[in-house]
């Protein structure tokens, strides 16, 4: 995709799904990506995409470090409604899960929440590891929703 765009070099933040009717573009811009992305490339692959690129730009050879994990996901935390936050909570026995590389709530009691809907609502970051992409999804999403969001009614 990036050697169609003629005169572009640099980093860039390419997102693309992969369905049944095959890989469709769903993001394409020229920056470093943004949230837990960095995070889950260096414990997937090794690569650090800041250094990285301060490497090439300085022409330097990038040192490589091993993966981490084979597999992670980044599971963004969502309420399930709008409403005022009365308690919320991450059980020891989610941060202290061996597959748990990464958890932290943004919000706490009193906060008002907005319907649910799409990054700005998100209440919350989980890094899973796994052994491979599925298993890594299956137990954020068994992780994920041991995390308590309670709204008042």
């Amino acid at each position: 995709v990036l050697s169609r765009l003629e005169g572009f070099s640099g980093p860039a933040h390419l997102e693309m799904r992969l369905g049944g009717d095959g890989p469709k573009l769903i993001e394409l811009n020229p920056r470093q990506p943004g949230g837990f992305v960095p995070d889950l490339v260096r414990a997937t692959t090794g690569r650090d995409i800041f250094l990285d690129t301060i490497c090439g730009l300085l022409e330097q050879e990038l040192p490589l470090q091993g993966a981490e994990v084979p597999a992670a996901t980044w599971w963004q935390i969502y309420p399930d409604r709008a409403g005022r936050v009365v308690r919320c909570h991450v059980p020891d026995q989610v941060r202290a899960a061996e597959e748990t590389l990464h958890i932290d709530l943004n919000v706490g009691p009193g906060d008002l929440l907005s319907p649910p809907c799409d990054t700005p609502g998100r209440l919350g970051d989980l890094l899973v590891s796994g052994e491979d992409v599925a298993d890594s999804l299956t137990r954020a999403g068994r992780l994920g929703r041991m995390v308590e969001i309670a709204l008042a009614t």
